[in-house]
């Protein structure tokens, strides 16, 4: 079977037959993507926190009114920049693998507003993924979001495992730094860990760190498939001050601490299957090492 995208043209639809009717609007309409996600964080996003400071009040008088989805709504940017999220056509961009983890992040996120605002009966589409952002609708909160957030990029990150093997090995290690990156900036807000207040202000989904990350090419490349320069950058081995800064933000300050995050993160998700995602303190995603 094929569906048409906006423009007419057919793709393959065997990798979206997981996709609920009211959602297939959204395959091949990344304007729409966004939309939904603009709209959701319109009336979610902002910070309920009733605690108060001169950083809070600053941080308040500075963010947009999307408030706590800053930060994904500028990661879904680049996605669109990168062309992953387009339809799966040659010459066009396109990845089975990033469109459906953002498009099930989304609609797990949907079917949560579903549910608090009255329109959707709990039924057998409640998740755990469903029920953080449940909690994050109505706490409001930097760690609410994370857990909501981090817990939909996981749960994606395992269901989609065989469009992952289709990516070639130097954007399968890109998307084990994506991964170990969101859930370092979790740990920053957490209070159960090591990393706590290391860089808090940095890692708050209400400022624009997120921002100036994609806009580092060596942090987030904008071609996909991965340039040569690109490549370099994800292996760690660019010679650009960028570059440098990438290996050792990756290499000195995450990557040592691999087994204790992945441990930490799989308990606030209640994602016990993120412990399969590292080996012998080395993240191995699209492989899963059953424990």
């Amino acid at each position: 079977m094929s569906i048409a995208d906006t423009s007419g043209i057919t793709v393959d639809d065997h990798y979206y037959d997981w996709v609920p009717e009211r959602f297939r609007y959204l395959i091949n309409d990344t304007a729409a993507r966004l939309s939904i996600r603009k709209e959701f964080y319109r009336k979610y996003g902002k910070d309920t926190d009733v605690r108060s400071s001169f950083i809070k009040r600053i941080i308040r008088c500075i963010t947009r009114r999307e408030g706590l989805g800053i930060s994904e709504l500028e990661f879904l940017g680049w996605e669109i920049k990168r062309t992953v999220l387009n339809p799966h056509r040659h010459n066009e961009g396109g990845s089975p693998w990033w469109r459906n983890v953002n498009l099930r992040f989304i609609i797990t996120a949907q079917i949560a507003a579903e549910i608090v605002e009255g329109k959707k009966e709990d039924d057998h589409e409640i998740t755990n993924e469903v029920n953080l952002w449940i909690e994050f609708i109505q706490k409001g909160t930097p760690r609410s979001w994370y857990r909501a957030h981090n817990g939909s990029i996981v749960r994606a990150y395992l269901d989609f495992v065989d469009h992952a093997k289709q990516e070639t090995i130097y954007e399968q290690t890109f998307l084990n730094e994506v991964l170990y990156r969101v859930l370092f900036a979790q740990a920053m807000l957490e209070d159960d860990t090591e990393f706590k207040g290391a860089g808090e202000i940095a890692a708050n989904p209400l400022l624009p760190s997120v921002d100036l990350m994609v806009h580092i090419p060596a942090f987030y490349p904008v071609h996909y498939p991965l340039s040569k320069e690109d490549i370099q950058n994800v292996m760690h081995k660019g010679h650009s001050l960028e570059g440098d800064v990438e290996r050792d933000f990756d290499d000195y300050l995450i990557y040592p601490h691999i087994p204790y995050l992945y441990k930490l993160a799989a308990g606030w998700l209640n994602i016990p299957e993120l412990e399969f995602l590292h080996s012998n303190g080395k993240p191995i995603y699209p492989v899963i090492k059953l424990k």
